[in-house]
This record gives structure tokens, sequence and C-alpha cells, in this order.
């Protein structure tokens, strides 16, 4: 009896940790793939994320594959710009980030 009560107890406290952390996280993440007109993966574009509401901005390099990941940014509207010599700039936004959301 004594062997399931610990069992049981280990099962709620792994359960309740999960939880804390689910709550106490704040933040959210804008992930794309960026292609020209032709629909061909761009790499090496400079992403540019700005919170419109701080004036904070981090760029950000699309990989081999044309992917750019924010990994983890703060709640807010964000301006999301794309910059590469030989193309033109494109600006989008404000993108608004929930918690937890991508």
């Amino acid at each position: 009896m004594r062997k399931a009560s610990l069992l049981a107890l280990s099962f709620l406290v792994i359960s309740m940790a999960g939880l804390g952390y689910a709550q106490s996280t704040n933040a959210g993440d804008i992930r794309g793939t960026v292609t020209d007109p032709s629909g061909a993966l761009v790499p090496g574009v400079t992403v540019t994320v700005l919170n419109v509401d701080t004036g904070v901005s981090k760029d950000f390099t699309t990989n081999n594959d044309g992917l750019y990941d924010t990994s983890s940014i703060v709640t807010g509207r964000y301006q999301i710009t794309f910059t590469k010599e030989g193309f033109n700039t494109l600006v989008r936004g404000p993108v608004t980030v929930q918690v937890g959301m991508t």
C-alpha cells in the first residue's frame, strides 16, 4: 500500500510541475518560410521583428530552407520586415503574438 501511495504522490507532483510552468510562460512565437515570387525558398533573408508597442526589435536570418523562428518572444504586436540584397523589402503586420501561440 505504501508503494502505491508514493507512486500516486510522485505522479501528482510531476503533473503540478507542468501546470506551474504552463502558467508562468508569457511568450509566443513567430515562425515562417520566405519564398520568392516563383515559390522557391530563399535562405539568408534578414527578418526584423519589431514590437510596435515597445520599439524593441530583433533580427533573425532564414536558414537554408528559407525558415525563420523567433523562439519565444513576449506577447504584443509586431511588425515584420524582410530584407535581402537583390530583392524588394517586404513589411508585414502588425501581427499579434499571444501566450503559447505560434
